[in-house]
């Protein structure tokens, strides 16, 4: 069975972080990047199947931020699973009020990354 993941992130070095991550443990994942959360919202309106994990940061330039990646998930596909991360506390928390599935604070050890896709995710 496939395993899709849409990245995003306006920092390159943050997506690749997450693309390596992914790429280790599980086996020959799809893995798309959005550098922004309207490059986010459109990939996820035209991916069929949809994506099973989405992780996206909170804070990102233009007009949709993680919050807006995560409510278009959410509303679309009901078993996509958000990861929402930022360096913002205050915004983590509005990220679990609109359903998101986890929220990490940067910094956070990769190791809780992991185990969460682990569990969600065991094939």
């Amino acid at each position: 069975m496939e395993f899709k993941v849409l990245i995003v992130d306006d920092e390159k070095v943050n997506r690749n972080l997450l693309v390596g991550l992914i790429n280790r443990i599980k086996t020959n994942p799809i893995i798309d990047t959005a550098i922004d959360g309207a490059e986010a919202k459109l990939k996820i309106a035209e991916e069929e199947p949809p994506f099973d994990l989405i992780i996206t940061d909170v804070m990102m330039p233009g007009d949709v931020d993680g919050c807006g990646v995560l409510g278009e998930a959410k509303a679309r596909y009901k078993y996509t699973k958000v990861i929402v991360i930022s360096g913002v506390p205050d915004k983590l928390d509005l990220a679990i009020n609109l359903g998101a599935d986890l929220t990490l604070a940067k910094p956070f050890g990769l190791e809780l990354l992991k185990k969460y896709i682990l569990k969600q995710f065991p094939n």
